[in-house]
């Protein structure tokens, strides 16, 4: 979907750890599957259950605020690991805002 690819055409200019892009396409991927127009409120559960079901599914929970993914590359020190605290206070209201601004 044209709006999926533009709304996740931009990135943040800092992530949280070093696997936080690689959740960032997963999450791309995961909503490219979405076939009709969402207004903002059911775009956002979307978003949150794509990113939830992601983490769940294909994650290991290393603590409060560290999920590691084996299937992300391993480099470096947090290699394969993203910051739900990113993911919560940065990366998804972000990924909001973007949605809210392409909708206009």
């Amino acid at each position: 979907m044209k709006l999926i690819e533009d709304l996740f055409q931009d990135k943040p200019n800092r992530w949280g750890l070093r696997g936080d892009p690689h959740m960032w396409q997963e999450l791309r991927n995961s909503l490219n599957r979405i076939t009709k127009n969402l207004n903002q409120i059911e775009f956002e559960e979307e978003l949150e259950k794509q990113f939830y079901r992601i983490v769940q599914q294909k994650g290991k929970q290393i603590s409060n605020e560290t999920v590691w993914f084996e299937s992300f590359p391993q480099f470096g020190m947090s290699g394969g690991s993203i910051s739900m605290k990113w993911w919560q206070e940065t990366g998804l209201p972000w990924i909001k805002e973007k949605y809210k601004e392409l909708t206009k």
